[in-house]
């Protein structure tokens, strides 16, 4: 089972613990509605001068059964924030500095919060929010950290290779992807104006990594490489966007630099089945840019 599904099975159970902690402490014989029926009975069937110690023990009973619920369901709740924290203690948070010890600590130092609410009640509410916290995070078993900072290891290695093949196969763009300001989003804007579905795709993509989404990235550089196709079609007069490219550029160093980002951008999108960082996606929006400047720049003159 997954980290997250074991944290949504524990929320539900937690959840549930909590509604019977509710309905002991007040319901039943401790409901709002229970003093008038226990009143009711003693005035039809109590004599009239034992009205008032008969009450009195009535009352005392009500509230000692009270307490003794929400000390039981206390007790609950303290044995089932032990097993919350068993199980909490074999997760990490796959963080970009995670180590192979993990950061399981973190996670179970928010239930320190809970330990101070002394209400049955309010304590498996406290929990079940502790929970809902955690499972929010990107989380994994503390045993498969080793795998993760192998595979880690490899993406790296696997990048750096992907980007020397790139430099070689592409170097005028990688050296002009160097002076692109994704900040400078009105000159980028200006330079693809003439361009509207370019520049909507690339202005798109430059946004959408500005929002809270898992899979914004791969969206991103999945923009990139259409706006690459689209600017090809369009200079170059064919809905088949390499067939267009070869009409713009005579020269095969020069389609060779414009196929070989193309490529790039597949390892690192939708087509290569890889989940690229933030950093990636930014990399891939420089480099697309300044792919589209060279396009716009250089086709048809070599």
């Amino acid at each position: 089972m997954e980290p997250k599904n074991e944290i949504l099975s524990l929320i539900k159970r937690g959840r549930i613990f909590r509604d019977q902690a509710e309905r002991a402490i007040h319901g039943g014989l401790h409901s709002k509605g229970a003093p008038i029926v226990g009143d009711f009975l003693i005035s039809q069937y109590i004599p009239h001068g034992s009205k008032g110690t008969a009450r009195k023990a009535v009352k005392y009973s009500h509230k000692s059964s009270r307490e003794n619920a929400k000390v039981q369901w206390r007790h609950k709740g303290t044995e089932f924030l032990s097993e919350c924290e068993r199980e909490v203690k074999q997760m990490s948070i796959n963080t970009i500095n995670l180590t192979i010890s993990g950061n399981s600590n973190i996670l179970n130092r928010k239930f320190n919060r809970a330990r101070r609410i002394k209400g049955p009640v309010g304590f498996f509410d406290s929990v079940i929010n502790v929970l809902e916290e955690i499972q929010t995070n990107d989380l994994l078993w503390n045993k498969d950290i080793s795998s993760e900072l192998m595979r880690r290891k490899e993406e790296k290695i696997k990048e750096k290779e992907e980007k020397a093949q790139l430099r070689a196969k592409s170097k005028d763009i990688t050296k002009l992807t160097k002076s692109v300001d994704l900040f400078d989003i009105n000159s980028i804007s200006t330079e693809l104006g003439k361009y509207p579905t370019v520049q909507q795709s690339i202005l798109g993509a430059i946004y959408s990594l500005q929002r809270d989404d898992p899979d914004i990235e791969r969206q991103c550089i999945t923009s990139c490489r259409a706006a690459i196709e689209s600017l090809c079609i369009q200079l170059g007069g064919n809905n088949d966007w390499k067939t267009a490219l070869n009409n713009l550029f005579p020269s095969d160093t020069d389609r060779k630099q414009v196929k070989g980002v193309w490529n790039y951008l597949s390892g690192r999108g939708a087509h290569g089945g890889h989940v690229p960082s933030k950093q990636e996606a930014e990399y891939s929006l420089q480099l697309t840019i300044a792919t589209l400047k060279f396009i716009i720049g250089n086709s048809g003159k070599r």
